[in-house]
């Protein structure tokens, strides 16, 4: 059974002199990185439909930093980036304006943003309500602080807080998906939350840590874009969004978890384009974190578009080698969990 969308089987090229036994181990990887995602999904079936549905709060609201942009210091920071950025930003921002119209405006407002609280200290965020969905504090402390499962520069001062209910989240009305409630929310206070509804994904704790992963790696995602990231600069910020916003509209655009970006109706074509593009990049970054062979197999462009990112944070940063290392942690864990905690 394929998850929630079909792949299309790619052909790895025969290896000069016809090496078969490498080109069947090539084969072999492909269907397991595959496979693994298409598990993920299968685990998940029960609330697909409706609840694996992830958004962020806020767009089209607009907020920034009173008065930012008229200081000397901002403007003297804005001149320290040179003349090329300064000219390159401004032909993007025409381009960009063509296509998404007053949205423009979010890169300005998050460069200003992210310059007021660039001294800010670059903390871990606070965790709550582990437990009442029936997962560890201990374990999701590792995962987001601890251990090297993430990149450190897309969490810390990026989230300061990472919140979990129990019960659906709210409806999204906003994108014209009324139908289908959000299974987290990142807002533009760096808060992250997270909906349980246990009425569809029970109580076993391989199921509830996939949905965890794969919900924070979208959110995280949101935390990181032109509007929100502390690493970017205005071109950075402009540069991503039109790469997002051409893969979007692009034929071979990626089939996200659920694939309600491409679902998003909104009145205002160039408000929908944007809110597309915003929940895309959050698809991007989810797949680059919990399934990144999949994602540099199959969509080459969106991997590298990511990682790019990452790195200007992380530069070190391995998502394939974090990803096993992730798994085989949590593997651990919920054996460990399910041993203390045997079934009736």
């Amino acid at each position: 059974m394929r998850g929630f969308e079909s792949f299309p089987a790619t052909e790895p090229t025969e290896p000069e002199g016809g090496n078969r036994d490498k080109l069947k181990e090539v084969d072999e990887k492909s269907e397991s990185v595959i496979e693994d995602r298409d598990m993920v999904y299968a685990r998940l079936s029960r609330v697909a439909k409706r609840a694996i549905v992830v958004t962020m709060i806020g767009l089209g609201v607009g907020y920034g930093v009173k008065g930012i942009e008229e200081s000397a210091e901002y403007n003297k920071h804005i001149d320290s980036q040179g003349a090329v950025v300064g000219e390159n930003f401004k032909q993007a921002e025409v381009e960009l304006k063509d296509e998404i119209g007053r949205n423009v405006r979010f890169i300005k407002i998050g460069d200003e943003k992210a310059f007021s609280e660039r001294n800010d200290e670059r903390t871990p965020p606070k965790i709550s309500g582990c437990e009442e969905v029936g997962l560890s504090e201990k374990v999701v402390g590792e995962l987001l602080i601890e251990g090297t499962f993430f990149p450190k520069g897309f969490i810390n001062g990026e989230v300061s807080e990472v919140n979990f209910h129990v019960g659906p989240g709210p409806t999204l009305d906003r994108y014209g998906l009324d139908e289908k409630s959000s299974a987290g929310e990142y807002d533009i206070t760096s808060r992250t939350d997270f909906y349980f509804d246990k009425s569809q994904l029970g109580s076993k704790a391989r199921e509830l840590y996939d949905y965890f992963e794969l919900v924070f790696a979208h959110e995280v995602g949101h935390a990181n874009d032109w509007e929100e990231s502390h690493n970017l600069n205005r071109l950075d910020r402009a540069q991503l969004l039109g790469k997002i916003v051409e893969r979007v509209k692009s034929k071979d655009a990626l089939d996200g978890i659920s694939t309600y970006h491409s679902e998003i109706k909104i009145e205002d074509k160039e408000d929908q384009l944007y809110a597309k593009a915003k929940e895309y990049w959050a698809e991007l970054v989810c797949n680059y974190l919990i399934f990144p062979e999949w994602l540099q197999k199959e969509h080459p462009e969106d991997f590298q578009i990511v990682d790019e990112i990452v790195k200007k944070s992380d530069p070190t940063f391995d998502p394939i080698k974090a990803n096993q290392e992730r798994k085989a942690f949590l593997n651990s864990e919920v054996a460990r969990q399910q041993y203390l905690s045997p079934a009736p």
